[in-house]
């Protein structure tokens, strides 16, 4: 299960379209997630644009609700993208902004092949990296294939 209400981005560069995954599930309630505004300029940032959701009401459920987003990459000078989800009051519930070039961010090529990734850090000397992939004709294995340390960049690289 993807954290409540962080979005994720998957840029898909052969299309030039993105897909943001929330999930609007939180302590037994699914929330209705609902476009806040349309897109804008981030005032404090050059070219980043800047795509606001809101958290609506709930539905009852007892089940996980993935919000899934296809959007169009922006068209102009954008260098980012920023994804935010609010709450009712308009507090801020999650957020992500990544860099629209291909290798700085999850990327995908159209065929639902995405890294749905997230990482959570615990209270030790460790990491557990957590994700779900669509593959549908083979079996992801348990440790990846290559582990490239960009310390430089505060990123950790993981070929599957």
């Amino acid at each position: 299960m993807l954290q409540s209400f962080k979005p994720h981005i998957f840029i898909d560069h052969t299309t030039n379209y993105f897909t943001v995954l929330i999930n609007t599930y939180s302590n037994n309630v699914n929330f209705i997630l609902t476009e806040s505004r349309d897109p804008f300029d981030d005032p404090y940032q050059n070219g980043v644009r800047v795509y606001e959701y809101k958290l609506n009401g709930t539905t009852s459920s007892s089940s996980n609700n993935e919000a899934i987003i296809n959007l169009p990459l922006p068209s102009g000078n954008y260098n980012k993208i920023s994804v935010r989800v609010l709450l009712q009051n308009d507090s801020l519930a999650g957020t992500v902004t990544v860099n629209i070039k291909n290798e700085e961010h999850f990327t995908h090529d159209g065929t639902n092949v995405m890294p749905f990734c997230w990482i959570k850090s615990l209270p030790v000397p460790a990491t557990k990296v957590f994700f779900k992939a669509y593959v549908p004709s083979s079996v992801l294995p348990s440790q990846p294939t290559e582990i490239i340390l960009l310390p430089a960049k505060n990123k950790i690289v993981l070929n599957y």
